[in-house]
């Protein structure tokens, strides 16, 4: 039971440590989390828009699971996270910044109609596994589940096969026709 609260500790000691220690060279500290995909593509700009802009500010960035995010940000040892659907306690302030759409896309050649052996299940978290289950009851255990994001554009660019992805990830593989968008699929 004293765990999580010694976890709690620990990470706002280390935190504590880091802010003192850039005190000398920054007036302020901003610590930044989100889940991988979140980073890739997008936070990952604001951070160098950030750093350019207000160098002043020195910033840490991780990469964790929505709750764990979100028990960071109750414990105070995160600034601001970035998720697909916060829960909300008591006491964050919670805004939208986007809608990000997750659509079908396929590198099998032909019509690359899903199937079995083809299609890979990628993991962008538990609302999206249960919106997925909901639509494809039949593609609830896959031959291949990857729980790795965006890593799991390379598997699809790599091998001949099918799965969701951010639309704002495949953009350029669309337009390059290394990826076809299976306009018929639901979109998340």
């Amino acid at each position: 039971q004293f765990q999580k609260h010694a976890l709690a500790m620990v990470r706002v000691w280390q935190r504590a440590q880091l802010e003192v220690g850039l005190s000398a060279q920054h007036r302020d500290h901003l610590a930044v989390g989100a889940g991988a995909t979140l980073w890739h593509g997008f936070l990952l700009k604001w951070v160098s828009w950030l750093r350019e802009n207000i160098p002043d500010i020195a910033v840490s960035a991780i990469a964790a699971a929505e709750n764990d995010l979100t028990q960071r940000l109750v414990e105070g040892t995160l600034d601001l996270g970035v998720m697909y659907r916060p829960s909300r306690p008591p006491g964050l302030a919670i805004e939208h910044l986007f809608d990000e759409e997750f659509v079908q896309v396929t590198s099998q050649p032909g019509n690359g109609r899903r199937g079995g052996e083809e299609y890979v299940f990628v993991n962008w978290g538990p609302e999206f596994q249960l919106d997925h289950a909901a639509a494809y009851p039949d593609l609830a255990s896959t031959g291949l589940n990857l729980d790795i994001g965006t890593a799991g554009l390379d598997f699809l660019l790599a091998n001949p096969s099918t799965g969701y992805f951010p639309l704002r990830h495949v953009k350029t593989h669309l337009a390059r026709g290394r990826l076809r968008l299976n306009t018929r699929a639901r979109k998340f």
